[in-house]
């Protein structure tokens, strides 16, 4: 006897439920894997920012190069600032960063910088010296609140007139108070 045309169909259809019901199962598989594999890259994102803290628990300095410092300062206005590439410093994890106000923030007068030193806590207490080329203020305790400097210097004084550049940063850094206790050194860091 021929199968009929119900049977092929429902052979069919069988052959078809089997491949979906495989898919299925595979893309299951897929989503267990990228699961496991988003947790196995948080703990490596949360393992990397252990090994940063611990590798700069000893960094007190931090210098930022500005390159191009005339082209900068033409292109922004008062109050418009570069932001530095985030950074490590003492035992805070890699969310520091520098606000540099070639023209100087809204409150600042005509011809000087300002310069922000921004950090992850908010209720931390820290002392610290800001510096823009050779002009440093004097070493003081602030809290977060306070990040930086209105008036630190006049640009032009400070500028490294054979590459277009002026280096600032933070020296002198060491934490006071916060949600942990952490260790100073003398170490420098440099970034780019």
């Amino acid at each position: 006897m021929m199968p009929s045309f119900a049977d092929s169909s429902l052979e069919e259809l069988q052959k078809q439920l089997t491949a979906e019901k495989e898919r299925l199962d595979d893309m299951e598989k897929a989503v267990k894997d990228l699961t496991l594999r988003d947790g196995c890259e948080e703990q490596l994102e949360q393992l990397e920012s252990r090994v940063e803290i611990e590798e700069n628990r000893d960094v007190t300095e931090v210098r930022w190069r500005i390159n191009k410092i005339s082209e900068t300062r033409r292109n922004l206005k008062k109050g418009e600032y570069v932001k530095s590439p985030h950074f490590s410093i003492a035992r805070f994890p890699k969310k520091c960063s520098f606000h540099f106000y070639p023209k100087g923030d809204d409150f600042a007068e005509e011809g000087y910088v300002s310069l922000y030193l921004h950090l992850p806590s908010k209720r931390a207490t820290v002392k610290r010296s800001l510096f823009v080329g050779k002009r440093k203020t004097a070493r003081k305790e602030v809290t977060t609140d306070q990040p930086g400097e209105s008036e630190i210097a006049v640009l032009s004084g400070e500028i490294d007139t054979k590459t277009d550049s002026v280096t600032v940063g933070v020296k002198d850094f060491e934490i006071v108070e916060c949600h942990e206790r952490l260790e100073q050194g003398k170490t420098v860091l440099e970034i780019s």
